[in-house]
């Protein structure tokens, strides 16, 4: 399959028998957001829903992104996931310029652009509000040149004004800095209903000078096609559904949240940045919503291949035999297994994955394995944490640094200490009393 927005990811999911129709009025209000829970909490369904409460004429698509789906989507094994990503990463394909885009079929400009006739959900019961959450923010750096490209939330704050959070760091807050130390607005493009292939590069973890199109392109297999926004010279996919145009305003702060995180608590309220909107684009009128809040939701899921691939990238660095890694929440716990070949090389991969320089910078623990050990199969892993760790000799205590933005037992905002544990067992003789208790032909024993 090519999977150019998604409307077509839905058909593809409704032909697999991995979606469903829901055949009565669904309220935005907290309901869209409990049909998603329910699936996430029960590898259930995606969900197209025809007929949303206030919002005539609008089909909402949720609960697209589960690890199962994503592997369909990607055409291979959920254990290959990574590679696969890892594949795009490093053979990107360069997006090309397209001389018209079906995501601008339909043009909403002036007094026609209202975002409250958008189905916008509430998710959970403290939000602020309604909160776009699957929305791909694309813009220029007017400094440095690159594509600025990531999903941050966004709160709706009136008919063509936004309230944005995005950490400093990252490429669009960045570029609007840049901006703004020139007095100028950063004109930005979100983009929803994109396909998998630009959510989930949005998420690579790569430098800044990586135009992250590539990687979604890496994904394809081709290029993505792009046009220019129709006000501003930002480029938008060509095929996907929604496009809102419009601009981070400078010198402009405004209180934003609270909204449930992928932390699994409540981002809170501050003064952020605030975006006007210019246009709205569309194909057809069908609105991606993504459930974030208490792991695994598809949230997670759209950041689980890039933060393994970045995870093994810097693990690799460390020791070229990393065998596989894993990510738990996805982002605070760091599993790596190794072939072991000297005495303290789980310090090294504990240290290039947590460090400040590391691909996964919001990880607050690492747990290195050896080989034996499924990185996927949480009881294998505390199994060698409480049979091989002495915590004088294999916890590494690391200091306060810079870690994730939305973790709540952070004594400063941003910065969190961090553990490495080496749960890998001695080499040679020694190592043999840390062996494996297995039943042979118990795998493939039937009955």
């Amino acid at each position: 399959m090519d999977f150019r927005n998604v409307a077509d990811v839905i058909g593809f999911l409704d032909a697999q028998g991995e979606a469903v129709t829901v055949d009565r009025e669904v309220d935005p209000v907290f309901e869209i957001a409990a049909l998603i829970r329910k699936s996430s909490d029960t590898s259930g369904p995606a969900f197209r829903i025809p007929s949303v409460k206030g919002h005539p004429g609008w089909t909402v698509v949720g609960g697209v992104y589960n690890y199962r789906r994503v592997a369909k989507m990607l055409d291979c094994s959920e254990s290959d996931l990574v590679k696969r990503f890892a594949a795009a990463v490093k053979h990107p394909i360069a997006p090309v310029r397209v001389s018209e885009g079906e995501c601008q079929r339909h043009v909403l400009t002036g007094d026609d652009v209202d975002l409250t006739q958008l189905p916008i959900p509430v998710h959970s019961e403290d939000d602020a509000g309604r909160y776009i959450t699957a929305g791909v923010i694309m813009a220029h750096d007017p400094v440095s040149g690159s594509r600025a490209m990531g999903i941050h939330r966004l709160q709706l704050k009136g008919p063509r004004k936004l309230g944005l959070n995005a950490p400093e760091e990252r490429r669009v807050s960045r570029a609007f800095l840049h901006s703004e130390d020139l007095g100028q607005p950063l004109h930005i493009a979100v983009v929803i209903g994109g396909g998998p292939y630009i959510d989930l590069a949005s998420q690579a973890k790569v430098s800044h000078d990586v135009d992250k199109l590539g990687v979604a392109g890496g994904l394809r297999g081709k290029p993505i096609g792009l046009v220019k926004a129709v006000t501003s010279d930002v480029e938008v996919p060509a095929d996907a559904q929604l496009v809102l145009e419009g601009r981070i305003l400078p010198g402009v702060r405004e209180l934003e949240g609270p909204f449930g995180e992928v932390a699994g608590t409540y981002g809170e309220e501050d003064r952020r940045a605030v975006v006007e909107i210019d246009a709205i684009t569309y194909r057809n009128k069908i609105y991606q919503t993504v459930l974030t809040g208490m792991p695994t939701t598809e949230n997670h899921v759209m950041g689980w291949p890039a933060i393994c691939e970045s995870v093994r990238r810097y693990a690799e660095q460390a020791t070229p035999d990393v065998v596989d890694v894993h990510a738990v929440g996805p982002y605070y716990v760091a599993i790596v297994s190794i072939k072991k070949r000297m005495p303290y090389e789980a310090r090294n991969v504990i240290l290039s994955v947590l460090g400040p320089t590391a691909g996964a910078p919001q990880a607050k623990y690492c747990i290195v394995v050896d080989e034996d050990i499924d990185v996927r199969n949480w009881d294998q892993v505390l199994w060698a944490l409480y049979t091989r760790v002495q915590p004088q000799d294999d916890v590494l205590l690391l200091p306060l640094m810079v870690g994730s933005p939305l973790d709540p037992s952070a004594p400063i905002w941003r910065h969190s200490q961090k553990i490495g544990f080496d749960a890998t067992k001695p080499l040679g003789e020694e190592g043999s009393r840390f062996r494996r208790v297995l039943v042979p032909g118990s795998e493939d024993a039937t009955w």
